[in-house]
């Protein structure tokens, strides 16, 4: 297994196009978003493993029967990328491929695995506009520069570690996402925001503070950031685990359309 610098990630690009175009994936693979690639061949490679930083987790690309590179991927992982992993303070393994093809439990078969679903929706450009209202006690802020640099905003720390935890900088951010803040007085209560971007695509986070939550915050939220990508002609994306009922709920009221689901597998390291 060998690690592409990050002027190399253009190699792997081509190892998509039989699977899902998941945004978590092509964002690395763009540079647009903070990862690692690893891959079975340095010139021509089969198969490729995308580690994302903003989820934390792992994707397999390319070929699912790639026995040279899957007879290795567990002592791999255990010399090579948890040490990696547990210096960044990370215990725990988390992997999903991007087509049904790839058999998770029998490449990790030697793990204990824990095993969960993802949602996937999205809001295509084509789709009319939201329609967003006010809500007394708050202030909804597109982010700008001045939202990063105010120190008057009291709970800034929410929005740094968002930001912080799926882009590289806040400048990158601000030169190509979108994002908006929900202000109570000069405190932040919640944020929205393009958390990986593609050439087409931007997904979105969302988070509200738990006593502001059950007040349409994170919908008023959501449809600002979601006009403001598909009237930039983007698809907005929105990934979520089976069983986070509030994130289905708000992504249908909000009015995305389910495209498809996945499986995910995970493990102590």
């Amino acid at each position: 297994m060998f690690e592409l610098s990050k002027h190399e990630y253009y190699k792997v690009k081509f190892l998509i196009e039989t699977g899902y175009n998941h945004p978590e994936i092509v964002s690395i693979i763009e540079q647009n978003n903070p990862g690692w690639i690893f891959i079975d061949d340095k010139l021509i490679p089969e198969t490729a493993l995308v580690w994302s930083k903003g989820i934390k987790g792992f994707y397999l690309i390319g070929n699912e029967n790639n026995h040279d590179f899957l007879k290795d991927i567990n002592e791999n992982i255990t010399t090579i990328i948890a040490p990696r992993m547990r210096g960044m303070g990370l215990d725990y393994f988390e992997a999903s491929g991007n087509s049904g093809k790839w058999k998770l439990d029998d490449i990790f078969s030697s793990r204990v695995i824990n095993r969960w679903g993802q949602f996937v929706y999205k809001y295509v450009d084509s789709k009319e506009k939201l329609i967003i209202s006010e809500i007394d006690g708050y202030n909804f802020i597109t982010l700008g520069k001045r939202e990063f640099i105010n120190e008057e905003f009291k709970r800034k720390e929410l929005l740094q570690s968002h930001i912080n935890l799926f882009w590289d900088s806040e400048e990158q951010f601000l030169s190509k996402g979108f994002g908006c803040i929900a202000l109570e007085g000069d405190e932040i209560v919640g944020i929205c925001y393009s958390s990986f971007i593609t050439n087409e695509t931007h997904a979105i986070g969302v988070e509200t503070l738990t006593e502001h939550q059950r007040k349409g915050i994170g919908y008023q939220l959501a449809a600002r950031v979601v006009n403001e990508i598909i009237e930039n002609g983007y698809t907005a994306y929105w990934d979520c685990s089976m069983d986070n009922e509030g994130s289905i709920k708000l992504a249908e009221k909000l009015g995305f359309d389910k495209d498809h689901q996945y499986s995910c597998i995970g493990f102590p390291i």
